[in-house]
């Protein structure tokens, strides 16, 4: 994600608003990256709540039919 420090000395020998501007796009493209992996995990806690809740309904009707089969 980030440039080798080689490149960060390359770019600091140029004019310090090169520099300012890099380090701005590098933090952006950090932030960017971040916010997409908290979305991801998001989205993913959510699938596997629903997951656990079908799995629960799946098992509960699964329980009754055995009652009403040792009922029979």
């Amino acid at each position: 994600m980030f440039s080798s420090p080689n490149s960060i000395r390359a770019s600091s020998t140029n004019n310090g608003r090169h520099v300012v501007i890099s380090y701005e796009r590098r933090f952006s493209a950090s932030l960017y990256v971040s916010n997409g992996i908290s979305k991801l995990l998001k989205q993913k806690l959510r699938s596997e709540a629903s997951m656990a809740e079908r799995r629960s309904e799946q098992l509960i009707k699964f329980l009754n039919a055995c009652k009403k089969k040792m009922e029979e």
